[in-house]
């Protein structure tokens, strides 16, 4: 009998001992790494791959909806990522989102004159029009053609056929539009000067720091208009002058509107310079 309770209390033994080692070996390591700190879903499906490139050798198919975390800010196109089973790789910078709960840090850069529209899709009302060079902040990034954006106080959606997107793990403010240019009283152009195609929106940058609204006129109407916003629209050939007035403060802008030239390129090679609507 003792003999049996010797074996009893020894297999017991035994047994809490291969519980304690083995909660030792299989506990769950926290690590920044999977912090939701750092995480992002996915809004698409699309490869990730081992360098950023689109030639890329590809690691694994993401798939709509799955998790990742970013490891290091992200560089042209691409971030680098992991997944939850911990395979890393480059995922493309437009087809991710962060997360509700995620500190990740959006911003886009405008890579040339882009509307900014009141939803995701050119069937939306134009805000306003955002000048090439301009960084802001994103609030989304869910939509696969759009991204949500706020820009002088209004918030619309811009198409990422026309911004270069960044994930950043640090947040860092975007610098903000240079307003420079000519002061008066509460008024200040950045520019007295701009250039727009003939058919084609151009965004007038100015601050404006009374509680008046700004009176935009131009004064040949045929060339071009301007509406409420700064908002120039080239409608012919020619020169205006577009004046913005806060009561008794003014400041001018010179306009030329002149029609955008396609080239004909063959293996990268411009051959020929043709006008719009010209014809051989």
């Amino acid at each position: 009998m003792d003999n049996s309770f010797s074996a009893r209390k020894a297999i017991s033994v035994f047994l809490a001992m291969i519980i304690v080692i083995s909660t030792f070996f299989v506990m769950p390591i926290t690590s920044s790494a999977y912090s939701n700190k750092y995480k992002v879903t996915a809004n698409g499906n699309f490869n990730m791959r081992k360098s950023a490139s689109s030639k890329g050798e590809v690691v694994k198919t993401i798939k709509k909806g799955q998790a990742l975390y970013i490891q290091k800010n992200s560089s042209g196109s691409w971030v680098y990522c992991k997944d939850s089973s911990g395979k890393a790789g480059y995922v493309p910078v437009k087809h991710i989102n962060k997360t509700k709960d995620s500190s990740v840090y959006m911003t886009c850069k405008t890579t040339d004159n882009v509307n900014l529209r009141k939803g995701a899709g050119t069937s939306y009302g134009v805000i306003t029009v955002v000048p090439s060079g301009t960084t802001m902040n994103m609030s989304d990034n869910g939509n696969s053609s759009w991204s949500k954006v706020s820009y002088n106080g209004s918030t619309g959606y811009l198409s990422k056929s026309y911004i270069s997107i960044y994930f950043k793990t640090t947040k860092t403010s975007p610098t903000p539009p240079s307003t420079g240019g000519v002061t008066k009283g509460p008024l200040t152009l950045k520019s007295t000067s701009a250039s727009v195609y003939k058919g084609s929106y151009y965004g007038i940058q100015y601050s404006n720091t009374s509680s008046s609204k700004v009176k935009w006129t131009s004064s040949n109407s045929k060339v071009a208009t301007v509406d409420d916003e700064g908002i120039l629209y080239g409608k012919a050939n020619g020169s205006t002058t577009v004046k913005a007035s806060v009561g008794a403060n003014s400041l001018s802008c010179s306009v030329n509107v002149r029609t955008k030239n396609n080239s004909v390129n063959i293996s990268n090679k411009t051959i020929i310079s043709l006008k719009v609507n010209q014809f051989i």
